[in-house]
C-alpha cells in the first residue's frame, strides 16, 4: 500500500512538472493584446473623454503585466511549453490584474464588470435552483429542516397524507417550488446567453 502511494505521488509530481499543451508564446501574445487594449482604453477614457481615473495606478497595473511578458521572454524560449502549474499561475495573475483594473476604474459600476462577474453570477443562479431541490428532497425524507421552520419539502411530505381530503396542501408548495426553480434556471440561462456570444441571440 505504501509503495503504491509513493508511485501515485511520484506520477502526480511528474505530471505537474511535465510540459503542458499551452505554449508560452500563446499566452504572451494574448497578454500583449490585453496590454494594448487596456492602454488604448485608458488613454481614450482619461484624455479624450475626460473621465477622472487614478491614471498612475492604472498605468502601474498595466506596466506590471507588460513587465511579466518581458521577463518571460528573456527567461524562456518562445516555443517553451508551460507546465500545468505555470499556466495556472499566469492565468491567475491575468485575472488578478484585470480585477485590479476593474477596482481602480469604478468596481462594480464599471460596465465591463459584467464580463468579469458574469460566469460567477450564472453559476450562483443555477446553483440556487439545485440547492432548493436538494433541500426539498431532504426535508421530504425527514432529513432536512425540521418543524416549526417552514420547508417546501416537509410541506409536500405532510400534505401527501391529506391528498384525498385537501390536495392543495401538497400541490401548492409543489407548484411554488417548481415555479421558483424554473425562474432561477431561466434567469441563469438568460444571463448565459447574454454574456456568452457563442450562445447566440435569444
Amino acid at each position: 500500500m505504501t509503495l503504491a502511494r509513493k508511485e501515485m505521488v511520484r506520477g502526480f509530481a511528474q505530471g505537474a512538472g511535465a510540459g503542458g499543451r499551452v505554449r508560452l508564446r500563446t499566452l504572451s501574445n494574448l497578454r500583449w493584446l490585453a496590454v494594448a487594449g487596456q492602454s488604448a482604453a485608458l488613454f481614450l477614457v482619461y484624455f479624450a473623454l475626460g473621465y477622472p481615473l487614478p491614471i498612475l495606478y492604472c498605468a502601474i497595473a498595466i506596466a506590471v503585466s507588460a513587465g511579466l511578458n518581458v521577463v518571460l521572454a528573456v527567461r524562456y524560449a518562445p516555443a517553451h511549453r508551460l507546465t500545468n502549474r505555470e499556466a495556472t499561475f499566469y492565468l491567475a495573475f491575468d485575472v488578478l490584474q484585470l480585477a485590479a483594473l476593474l477596482y481602480l476604474t469604478g468596481g462594480i459600476a464599471n460596465p465591463f464588470a459584467l464580463m468579469f462577474l458574469g460566469p460567477v453570477v450564472i453559476a450562483a443562479t443555477l446553483g440556487i435552483a439545485g440547492a432548493i431541490m436538494a433541500e426539498a428532497a431532504l426535508s421530504f425524507l425527514g432529513l432536512g429542516i425540521q418543524p416549526p421552520t417552514a420547508s417546501w419539502g416537509s410541506m409536500i411530505g405532510e400534505g401527501r397524507e391529506s391528498l384525498e381530503v385537501a390536495p392543495r396542501l401538497a400541490f401548492m408548495p409543489a407548484i411554488a417550488m417548481f415555479l421558483t426553480v424554473l425562474s432561477f434556471n431561466l434567469v441563469g440561462d438568460t444571463l448565459r446567453a447574454l454574456t456568452d456570444p457563442r450562445q447566440g441571440a435569444l
